[in-house]
């Protein structure tokens, strides 16, 4: 296969994994829009490895578009970060496999502290869903690539699913093009 070609077979594996997600969200996904909307705290985004650069991502997403989030590491979460999460707060953990070592201590202290997590896994069995208030499930994802072993089409399809999360939140909270400017004055 040709260089050209095989750019544009990845470009197409990751647009099916898109279409794959758009035709999987349901009811329960807005049901989740309504809770971010409602939320009194702070949307606090975690993940780790490609996951984590999808979380700090779609915390800035969220951020600038009317809620107010912020990024924590979970390695960091249990070195004294936990300070950090409130009763008022709410979790979105993203992780393929959902039972990241790492993410262990912070979803369990969301757990005993009763802070709702929305949970994005591959894993139905995995320790994110099940510890989860609110699910989103992604199919197990063939990687693009000859490899088919770097995260490709499931970190396109986490964060395409994250910014319509995000957006369809700022649209449910009426958030204007005035309310835009003010999180970005440059």
């Amino acid at each position: 296969m040709d260089k050209l070609n095989f750019a544009k077979n990845i470009l197409q594996k990751e647009s099916d994994g898109i279409i794959t997600m758009m035709n999987s969200i349901d009811e329960d996904f807005i049901s989740i829009v309504d809770f971010i909307s409602n939320l009194q705290g702070h949307l606090i985004t975690t993940g780790i490895g490609k996951s984590g650069n999808i979380a700090t991502k779609l915390a800035s997403t969220f951020a600038s578009t009317g809620t107010p989030s912020f990024f924590i590491h979970p390695s960091d979460s249990s070195h004294g970060e936990l300070g950090m999460i409130t009763s008022d707060d709410a979790i979105l953990a993203l992780s393929v496999s959902g039972n990241t070592i790492e993410m262990m201590n912070l979803l369990n202290f969301a757990n005993l502290n009763k802070i709702p997590i929305i949970g994005f896994t591959s894993n139905r069995d995995s320790s994110l869903y099940k510890l989860s208030t609110f699910r989103i499930l992604f199919p197990k994802f063939e990687e693009a690539g000859e490899l088919k072993l770097a995260p490709s089409t499931s970190s396109t399809s986490m964060l395409a699913v994250g910014d319509a999360l995000a957006l369809t939140v700022s649209m449910n909270k009426n958030f204007k093009k005035e309310d835009f400017k003010k999180y970005h004055p440059g």
